[in-house]
């Protein structure tokens, strides 16, 4: 993988992802609260049911998911310091989204792009073109230990996100790159290593959480296993996978 600059808002030690699950999601969400909580893991398919829409107005990306069930999401995230999150129902065919400390999010709700008009308290009312998104972009979240991450990757390759706890930003990612993966992740053909000193990858911010997904997955499998009711070689897959994204080296163990 390429290089792709990351800015760290703080430094978090997560190598105690293990000590927290996310919560069961409903089957079918229909609540904005629930949608955001089935937003799918990284290594995980898009989320069934919905349609997804993404862009960027400058240095600011935001994501809108639109579940069947009327239930609609949205963030926005510059990547360092601004983030709002949104929720709300399609009604009569249109947005009227809520957001953090007064913000507000309104566009009409179908087709394969849309526009969306955002306004913030204190801040000039910002209009997104988004388009439907495409595969391996969208939005994604992951919640453990207390760490809430969520990221957009726009179709253009841009990943714009934020981890947070108690409402406060530990870890910021702000990149772009030629392709995404099916997991919100960035791949190039490029030839690797570190923008600069003081630079890491998009690995360093993406494939942290991937770890603590294999680790807790590896948990429940192996679980179940013992319990009769799983396959003995699902512990063994997510052993694999451990490997395979050093996840050692990023300070997780098995």
């Amino acid at each position: 993988m390429s290089a792709h600059r990351i800015t760290i808002a703080a430094t978090l030690g997560l190598a105690g992802l293990g000590a927290g699950l996310t919560p069961a999601v409903a089957a079918t969400p229909t609540t904005g609260a629930q949608l955001r909580a089935a937003l799918p893991d990284p290594d995980d398919k898009d989320l069934a049911g919905a349609t997804e829409f993404v862009g960027n107005a400058g240095p600011t990306a935001l994501a809108v998911v639109v579940h069947r069930s009327g239930a609609a999401i949205a963030f926005l995230c510059d990547g360092r310091k601004t983030w709002t999150r949104f929720a709300g129902k399609v009604r009569n065919g249109r947005l009227d989204l809520q957001g953090t400390k007064g913000a507000r999010l309104t566009s009409s709700a179908g087709g394969t792009a849309i526009t969306v008009t955002v306004r913030r308290r204190g801040t000039t009312a910002k209009t997104f073109k988004l388009r439907k998104a495409a595969q391996g972009a969208g939005l994604r979240r992951l919640v453990v230990s207390g760490l809430e991450a969520e990221w957009v990757t726009t179709n253009s390759g841009l990943v714009k996100g934020v981890a947070t706890k108690a409402g406060t930003a530990r870890l910021a990612t702000n990149s772009s790159a030629a392709t995404t993966d099916q997991g919100g992740d960035v791949t190039d053909p490029g030839t690797g290593g570190n923008v600069g000193s003081g630079d890491v990858t998009t690995r360093g911010f993406i494939n942290r959480i991937r770890c603590g997904v294999i680790v807790l997955k590896h948990a429940r499998a192996q679980g179940a296993a013992l319990a009769g009711t799983g396959s003995l070689t699902a512990p063994q897959e997510f052993q694999q996978q451990f490997g395979e994204n050093n996840c050692f080296d990023e300070g997780f163990a098995l």
